[in-house]
């Protein structure tokens, strides 16, 4: 076998010279996120491809604005938000798409979202034990109304990150698959203090900035 060794100078040229072609085939999808009329912020927006992995998302900004850059394709666009009904539409992403104002349902009977949702410096916070509403389900069906999660097919995503790592009381979880699956689901939710998302970096958990990491309180 031949190895091809190539210069860090070279390198560097293969990069410049390919980089706008890569930024040319990427295409921007934008809208506003409402309820109520109301620009809606902390809104999980991602898209999701064929092989039922999330290709790109991001979190509605203080405005309710998304703004998601990602490769030209067919991709099902899906917007959640805790005590909304889920949004979704076929998407074609040959061109810059703006979706306008997304106007979410509002699920019957659902208590305000803001007073279970906390914006910090480099994360979200779904406060669980707060919302008795939860109290019937188990940690696997809380997760996906956290900022910033989506749960495809049974995996778990973190919108812009390659990897979702999950702690429990400050352990990594090492399950994986459908064994991670069968361990989220048998536990309740009634336990569950809080869910921190981190979008950015979770370096002080030694998480690479490329994976994102769920952080989740359970009281024993």
């Amino acid at each position: 076998m031949t190895i091809i060794k190539i210069s860090k100078k070279n390198l560097i040229l293969v990069i410049a010279v390919l980089l706008p072609y890569l930024i040319l085939s990427q295409v921007q999808l934008k809208g506003t996120v409402k309820v109520n009329s109301e620009n809606t912020p902390h809104a999980t927006v991602y898209l999701v491809d064929a092989n039922d992995k999330v290709v790109a998302g991001t979190v509605t900004d203080d405005r309710g604005y998304l703004n998601i850059w990602t490769y030209k394709g067919s991709y099902t666009a899906v917007i959640k938000y805790l005590g909304c009904e889920e949004w979704s539409k076929k998407v074609s992403l040959k061109n810059d798409v703006h979706l306008g104002n997304v106007e979410l349902e509002e699920k019957q009977n659902a208590a305000s979202s803001k007073k279970f949702i906390k914006k910090h410096d480099n994360y979200y916070e779904l406060l669980v034990n707060a919302n008795k509403a939860f109290n019937e389900s188990s940690l696997f069906d809380v997760l996906p109304e956290a900022p910033g999660v989506a749960v495809v097919k049974d995996n778990i995503f973190i919108v812009g990150k390659e990897k979702a790592e999950i702690m429990i009381n400050n352990t990594l979880v090492t399950y994986s698959g459908k064994e991670l699956i069968k361990y989220l689901k048998s536990i309740s939710a009634s336990k569950v203090e809080n869910i921190e998302v981190y979008l950015k970096s979770a370096s002080q958990y030694n998480i690479p900035d490329k994976d994102g990491l769920i952080k989740i309180k359970i009281n024993i």
